[in-house]
């Protein structure tokens, strides 16, 4: 249990603020439709979306190439199943570091390959100790987990606190944000 408490935040991906389109661009209900049905089947053909939107295809494509260029859709990918290659060790760590050493972990972080995701959180109301950073780390078992948990936090004396959350079962991951025009 005292191992757990060391490890350290790992995975990430981090998402720069994109400047924002919105007073640019309005999305009306048709985008929704069209946001709705390429989050649900991002394999759907031109043809398939027009008709589930009953639009003609060329609106639609039009529709779809705009909602790229104005950057409503960053893109459309495939989920691989992390199971199917042993990825089956999920953990959370949430590091609590020294506001001057946020790049440097943070750059670390997106480094690693075994994360996947990186979060900056919110601080806790009565909490100003530090930064916490919270990353999801990959592994095929636990032993792969403490050797990366392991070189992740090894010499690094900014870090205040570790926690590690243990995922026992995952039930909805890359969910769908279902959309209603505002």
């Amino acid at each position: 249990m005292g191992f757990l408490r060391q490890i350290i935040n790992v995975n990430c991906i981090i998402n720069k603020p994109r400047m924002s389109n919105k007073a640019t661009y309005k999305i009306d209900a048709l985008d929704c439709k069209i946001l709705n049905e390429l989050q649900t089947n991002g394999r759907l053909t031109n043809l398939k979306l027009a008709e589930k939107i009953n639009l003609s295809p060329a609106p639609t494509l039009k529709r779809v190439r705009k909602l790229y260029s104005k950057g409503v859709i960053d893109g459309i990918h495939a989920v691989v199943s992390r199971s199917y290659f042993g990825y089956n060790y999920r953990c959370y760590v949430i590091f609590t570091i020294t506001k001057y050493h946020y790049t440097e972990l943070v750059s670390e972080l997106v480094k690693h390959p075994r994360i996947t995701s990186i979060f900056r959180l919110k601080e806790r109301q009565m909490e100003s100790k530090g930064i916490r950073i919270q990353c999801l780390l990959e592994s095929k078992n636990f032993d792969q987990f403490k050797a990366q948990y392991k070189q992740i936090a090894q010499n690094k004396d900014y870090l205040l606190n570790i926690e590690v959350i243990n995922i026992a079962q995952t039930y909805k991951t890359n969910g769908s944000l279902m959309l209603n025009q505002q």
